[in-house]
């Protein structure tokens, strides 16, 4: 069967893809030599899926522009309103069948537009709607079927929302911040200026796209030996772009190297002094992310830990110290939002 299926035997009773084969072989020598390199086939496999180097190059430098302040940002919005506006996003998206990558990226126009405006509260719950209106779009223009199904479903959807909002708005207004009345007139000419603010790019990264590009990475180069909790790691990104408004410091592409880092971890795939983190931040990490709090213990040898540290440098595209300092900033992060 292997042999008319061109799969190649890789152990008793075990058959791969050639390429997968390659990778195998690749990371199995790799785990002995001084340096990791990276074959031609993971590299193509990479261009493939649309995380190669060159992508994740230009999308730090992407998102390091989009999250530079301008001169006409105003003071960060109060926590507590920031929290408020992104879960009544989840609820306009629940309402509109719309799924966790949806949210993160309506959050991240959310605090985007916010670092470019001179922004207040009282406009929250227009951006609210508004974001949520620019994902769906977004999402309608890449598929055919979404854009079918989004506009026999559009009034009902503008509707549900824009009742939110003005619920929204009047609990904020009980808070004493005044929101103007809420038309779709209004709503019309505020998506049109959140677009203008991020000179229409409106297809930003996000903490969730950059932790699925560092496991598509990280799982081709290992050839799926490893299990990372990708469920967990998923929930501790949500919480953390819940809690923490992005900026330079807490980028997106930070805070996915962190949380990404950490689940290694969790998974006892590095060991902790490559984490270089305390032992009680990392059971607190644990704990708030469903698992039994036990600190995890590697069982690789110096050599393999070695190797695996080179060859996350090539799935990050940072060295050991950057992913540190991220996981640093992650742990630092849950312990302000605690």
């Amino acid at each position: 069967l292997a042999s008319r299926t061109n799969l190649v035997v890789v152990a008793p009773g075990v058959v791969v893809h050639p390429a997968q084969a390659i990778v195998q072989l690749h990371l199995a020598k790799a785990m002995d030599e001084d340096t990791v390199s990276i074959s031609e086939e993971v590299l193509d496999f990479w261009d493939r899926h649309g995380v190669s180097m060159e992508y994740v190059v230009t999308c730090k430098a992407h998102e390091q522009r989009g999250l530079t302040p301008t001169a006409q940002a105003g003071p960060p919005l109060p926590a507590w309103v920031r929290i408020y506006a992104l879960r009544c996003m989840q609820v306009m998206m629940q309402t509109s069948g719309m799924s966790m990558p949806d949210w993160f990226q309506a959050a991240s126009l959310f605090d985007m537009f916010f670092l470019r405006v001179t922004g207040d509260a009282s406009m929250i719950p227009m951006t609210c709607i508004c974001a949520v209106r620019l994902v769906i779009k977004l999402n309608s223009a890449r598929h055919a079927e979404l854009h079918k199904r989004r506009r026999q479903a559009e009034h009902m959807q503008d509707t549900d929302h824009l009742s939110l909002a003005r619920r929204v708005a009047q609990d904020m207004a009980m808070s004493g911040i005044e929101i103007p009345e809420i038309t779709e007139e209004i709503l019309d000419s505020h998506e049109r200026v959140m677009c203008q603010a991020l000179k229409w790019r409106t297809n930003v990264m996000t903490a969730e796209r950059w932790l699925s590009t560092f496991l598509v990475r990280f799982n081709s180069l290992t050839n799926n030996r490893y299990h990372v909790n990708v469920e967990a790691a998923m929930h501790m990104a949500q919480s953390l772009v819940m809690r923490q408004s992005a900026s330079l410091r807490y980028s997106h592409y930070s805070l996915a190297l962190g949380v990404f880092f950490i689940s290694l971890g969790m998974a006892r795939i590095i060991p902790m002094d490559v984490l270089h983190l305390p032992t009680t931040s990392m059971d607190g990490a644990f704990m708030q992310s469903g698992l039994n709090g036990r600190t995890p213990e590697s069982t690789f040898t110096d050599v393999e830990s070695s190797s695996m540290s080179r060859i996350l440098e090539h799935v990050t595209c940072c060295d050991l110290q950057v992913l540190r300092q991220a996981a640093q900033c992650v742990m630092q992060a849950q312990r302000a939002a605690a």
